[in-house]
């Protein structure tokens, strides 16, 4: 890993870890989605649930 990829991997787990809530809260309005029921949820709070999951999936490619 070179300074580039250390500091990708930092960001990227800075990143999940300030927008963890609102990802769990996309799975929740996904999973009420799915039983037909309402959950709210802002277009900022999924905007950040995205961002939670391109990170994650960033994390765990730059840790192998």
């Amino acid at each position: 890993m070179n300074n580039k990829d250390i500091l990708d991997f930092i960001k990227a787990n800075f990143t999940m870890r300030n927008n963890a809530a609102c990802y769990q809260k996309l799975n929740c309005f996904v999973d009420a989605m799915h039983r037909g029921q309402y959950y709210p949820i802002t277009d900022e709070e999924i905007h950040c649930g995205v961002e939670y999951k391109k990170a994650e999936g960033k994390s765990l490619v730059e840790s192998n």
